[in-house]
């Protein structure tokens, strides 16, 4: 994502901020880069330009240098003392579809154990997390159609306690790669 912000900024001809040293990088930041293979909807972006940019026509400009499925949606000027995307980030909500290898029943009982007990600890690169406490909200979407289930959660994404919805999957006996996780919104 960092190229294609950096690609259709410069192919729209806005003049992107650098950083200083050996290797300049351009100054883009993203609130809460997407892990691969998950959608996302309402992302926040953080792009430095050099000079003043008019904001009247800044969505037509760099939208028409986007790919397919990407798409500015508003802008709005910050002020640079303001705390950086990622440190302001207090949860996500994450949408899960495609669900096919669950009833109502089961995934509701899993769903209610799970957010019943006091601590659920998973074990990630040599250390304990609990789980349960990343926990904001889950619930379950169904509809008449027996085989669209679908869940919504709301996780904790906070400085060293992030909430993944491919572990809370996991925990309830779904695989993640045979599902669709999109990540709806963030929160501040």
């Amino acid at each position: 994502m960092q190229k294609i912000w950096e690609r259709s900024c410069r192919r729209a001809g806005l003049a992107i901020a650098y950083s200083k040293g050996f290797h300049p990088q351009a100054r883009i930041q993203q609130a809460a880069p997407l892990p691969l293979g998950m959608e996302g909807l309402k992302e926040i972006v953080d792009i430095w330009f050099q000079g003043d940019i008019d904001l009247s026509n800044l969505l037509e400009r760099i939208n028409q240098y986007l790919p397919m499925g990407v798409k500015v949606i508003s802008v709005l000027k910050v002020d640079f003392h303001e705390s950086s995307l990622q440190n302001r980030v207090n949860s996500v909500t994450y949408l899960i579809k495609n669900i096919q290898c669950i009833s109502v029943n089961q995934l509701s009982e899993r769903l209610t154990d799970l957010l019943n007990a006091p601590s659920t600890l998973i074990e990630k690169r040599g250390r304990q997390i609990n789980v349960r406490e990343l926990i904001n909200s889950i619930k379950i979407q169904h509809y008449s159609d027996p085989n669209r289930i679908e869940i919504l959660m709301n996780l904790k994404h906070l400085p060293g306690k992030t909430g993944r919805p491919e572990d809370i999957l996991q925990l309830i006996g779904i695989e993640p790669p045979r599902t669709t996780i999109i990540r709806e919104r963030l929160h501040y």
